[in-house]
């Protein structure tokens, strides 16, 4: 097993491709309702941050002896439309690789966010809008692009 602590850069752009789809900003912990960001806001985007660099460093730190996690203060948001919902998907899977080390990790606040933006990445993908809501008939599916 590896893992490997992910960039500064690397948390930004995930966090970044979090667009409130719906009109939603904040991200809730399912087990703590105490518990919400809202990642459109310097604060909340700063402790989401936070939480994420803290995770990873737990789980590579479980692998091997490393030196204590220091928050840092600053984060840059990059902007929404310099993120792309495949590479944020692709991001959210290796940090997920990267994070998951700790027994505890599927449970974990950092792992409900990165779920969360999963999720709203999807909804950005290109075409997901006119896809199909639920398939009654095989006539209702698109062919394009099948192999």
């Amino acid at each position: 097993m590896s893992a490997f602590i992910v960039s500064d850069f690397h948390i930004a752009y995930i966090l970044s491709s979090f667009d409130g789809h719906n009109g939603r900003s904040t991200i809730y912990g399912s087990d703590n309702k105490n518990v919400s960001f809202n990642l459109l806001t310097p604060e909340g985007f700063e402790e989401a941050a936070n939480i994420l660099l803290a995770q990873n460093y737990r789980s590579v730190s479980s692998l091997l002896k490393m030196s204590r996690f220091v928050p840092l203060t600053k984060w840059n948001r990059i902007p929404l439309s310099k993120t792309e919902p495949i590479q944020a998907l692709k991001a959210c899977g290796c940090y997920d690789y990267q994070s998951c080390e700790t027994q505890d990790y599927w449970q974990t606040l950092a792992c409900e966010i990165i779920q969360a933006i999963r999720l709203t990445n999807i909804h950005r993908l290109a075409g997901y809008d006119k896809a199909e809501w639920e398939i009654k008939e095989p006539s209702r599916i698109s062919t394009q692009g099948a192999v």
